[in-house]
């Protein structure tokens, strides 16, 4: 494995780690969390065989952060709590 791929692991499962601390809903949390997992599955499985450009794999990382953070926001409040701000509603 080269530097791009470690840091790649390491920023995945860095986000990975932080998005799983104290949701509400574990399944639910699963549920947003487990698209991501199994990309992950599929990139490391197909890896040897056929290989993305370091360009492709950078977006692809940058997405499943995208919906990890969105997964731990959902699940902790902080959609409804940024809608509430938004429209003003109580």
């Amino acid at each position: 494995m080269n530097k791009f791929s470690i840091s790649w692991l390491m920023i995945f499962a860095a986000v990975f780690a932080w998005s799983a601390i104290n949701p509400k809903d574990y399944f639910t949390w699963t549920l947003e969390v487990a698209p991501e997992v199994v990309a992950l599955a599929l990139l490391a499985g197909t890896y040897a065989r056929f290989q993305f450009t370091p360009l492709l794999y950078a977006l692809i990382l940058i997405h499943c952060v995208i919906l990890m953070i969105g997964g731990a926001l959902h699940i902790r409040g902080g959609a409804t709590v940024r809608r509430t701000v938004w429209h003003g509603k109580k």
